[in-house]
């Protein structure tokens, strides 16, 4: 459940600065011998900046989701984020073959970014199923107007998304539902657009559709036995749907296929309940 952001994670970051970092920094500290000629030294000038690169390797890089290993320098570089993880390829002269198109630019790239090769280029919306979503509104008119919460339960911790920014904000946006005001005036936890929710303030996640989703069937379990959530309004209506984490992450991170998965998944749960608001 985590929104779609333009700047590079700590651990994309440090990823391409590990990466690519020794390989840029290296790159003019050597060149050819007097005489030599220009293809000779350009030749002899890429054979010492790969073997100063790999040099540098194995690099783990340390970030939010864990430390990652990278045992060589990257040959082929992605950069999934939009305009910044760009540009910081470029500047680490890392091997760039794919990048996220800027729709500002009739090239697609910024005018500043000046790739050795064309990378290809991926829309941010490509392919992406709207004319479904679009369907399954039509289908589901009980969804318009109703409010919603959509939160986890990991190691018994509670949170909630309290942006309407949110990717899984934006999913439910789409079929005509709200984020409740109850959760969107919450202050940010330590991830930006999340709210921790206290287990004495559970009514905070009241709404006329509470999503919430589970890291174990025993952590389910266990929160639904609570008697302050049972006191729910949408869970006395059986308008409270529990998920597992795939089909949660299948909204929280919309994709060409995940979208399909979480409409199909998910829609018709809250649309169910949502009668039952009425």
């Amino acid at each position: 459940m985590r929104s779609v952001a333009d700047s590079p994670s700590p651990g994309r970051r440090g990823f391409l600065f590990g990466a690519a970092g020794a390989a840029l920094a290296l790159s003019g500290c050597s060149s050819g011998e007097d005489g030599a000629s220009d293809g000779d030294e350009k030749s002899g000038d890429s054979v010492r900046t790969a073997q100063a690169a790999a040099a540098g390797f194995p690099v783990t890089v340390s970030g939010k989701e864990g430390a990652a290993k990278v045992t060589s320098p990257p040959e082929r570089v992605a950069a999934c984020g939009y305009l910044r993880d760009t540009d910081l390829a470029l500047a680490l002269g890392a091997p760039l073959v794919l990048a996220t198109k800027n729709a500002v630019f009739p090239s697609g790239l910024a005018p500043w970014q000046k790739p050795a090769s064309p990378p290809v280029l991926v829309g941010t919306a490509a392919g992406m199923p709207y004319e479904k979503i679009a369907d399954v509104r039509d289908q589901h008119p009980e969804l318009r107007g109703k409010t919603f919460t959509f939160g986890a339960v990991v190691g018994g911790d509670v949170s909630t998304i309290k942006s309407a920014d949110d990717a899984s904000a934006q999913f439910f946006g789409q079929l005509g539902m709200m984020l409740s005001p109850k959760v969107t005036s919450l202050p940010d936890s330590a991830t930006a657009g999340r709210a921790s929710i206290a287990k004495e303030r559970l009514d905070l996640l009241d709404a006329d559709v509470v999503l919430l989703a589970f890291d174990t069937p025993q952590g389910r379990e266990e929160f639904e036995a609570q008697p302050l959530f049972k006191e729910l309004t949408a869970v006395r209506r059986q308008s409270y749907i529990g998920l597992d984490m795939a089909t949660a992450i299948a909204l929280g991170f919309p994709s060409v296929l995940s979208l399909p998965y979480g409409l199909d998944a998910v829609v018709p749960k809250p649309a169910e309940a949502a009668k039952r608001s009425a």
